[in-house]
């Protein structure tokens, strides 16, 4: 087991503005005393076992998150089944856990990141309980966009759902990212012209209806794209939400089951149903259009 361990722990859903805060603590702590930096996240999200009716969607897939904490240079990562043992455990309990399983010695810990079943209400209470434990806690504050918005993984997600990636950017950093492996579909698209691959968000929040204009991430390659998130009113109305990216002058080939990873930019238009496929393939045209300018 290592010791000298400078640790974080949550969800790290997104790896955005304020997880980044974070991790640059943990980081910078870890080095001033030639120590391990480490993060602990989780691969449910705690609110699936301690309130499943409210437990959010993921912002972002596992995968990218734990990607963008080793390069934002976090040393080690360890991914946690969130249960409700777990959930039982005190703030003390944990601690101890922390110290004996990990060797932690330094927690670094978010304006409202809190754990244990005591659920203690300050950051005294918390420097407290790992204090007793031979942790010292460290407190980080809240991050704000240039526009004022505190970078949360709910602010995040909300900007997603409200159709904005514009705004998601602004809290993440980068350009809001998701990906998820490519499915089957009714093959619709290839039908009038613009192939798409039809991506499963199953677990993520998802953009409001609309074409927006993306990148497909294939490698260091980010290739145009428009992307279509919707129930296809024109061509088969009724069915599920899907998530279709059409690659701009590309043939990807088959690629079903690998993943796909999608950058999205900012939103074309809203959801429309055409009175003909003629008009549709003039509107995605037109998206195609804007989506290169």
């Amino acid at each position: 087991m290592k010791t000298n361990v400078v640790a974080a722990i949550g969800t790290f859903d997104g790896v955005h503005l304020g997880h980044r805060a974070i991790i640059h603590r943990v980081t910078e702590l870890a080095r001033n005393v030639c120590g391990h930096s480490l993060i602990i996240t989780f691969a449910n999200h705690p609110l699936s076992v301690v309130a499943p009716g409210r437990c959010p969607l993921w912002a972002t897939s596992r995968a990218i998150s734990h990607q963008l904490i080793r390069q934002a240079g976090i040393a080690n990562i360890d991914t946690l089944q969130f249960t409700p043992e777990l959930a039982a455990l005190t703030a003390r309990q944990f601690f101890a856990r922390l110290r004996t399983q990990y060797g932690v010695s330094t927690l670094v810990m978010g304006y409202d990141n809190t754990f244990g079943s005591d659920r203690l209400a300050s950051p005294s209470e918390y420097r407290a309980a790992g204090a007793a434990e031979g942790i010292n806690v460290v407190s980080v504050d809240p991050v704000t966009t240039p526009y004022g918005v505190t970078a949360s993984s709910s602010a995040l997600r909300r900007a997603i759902a409200a159709g904005s990636p514009i705004d998601a950017a602004d809290i993440l950093s980068y350009p809001y990212t998701f990906e998820g492996p490519v499915i089957h579909g009714l093959q619709n698209g290839r039908k009038i012209g613009f192939p798409t691959l039809n991506i499963d968000i199953r677990g993520l929040q998802p953009l409001l209806s609309g074409v927006y204009a993306a990148s497909f991430i294939d490698g260091e390659q980010a290739l145009p794209a428009v992307l279509n998130v919707g129930c296809n009113p024109t061509i088969a109305p009724n069915q599920p939400l899907s998530c279709e990216l059409h690659v701009i002058n590309t043939d990807l080939g088959n690629r079903y089951g690998t993943i796909a990873r999608c950058q999205v930019h900012r939103r074309i238009r809203g959801e429309q149903h055409f009175d003909s496929l003629a008009h549709l393939q003039s509107a995605i045209n037109a998206d195609i259009k804007s989506a290169l300018s």
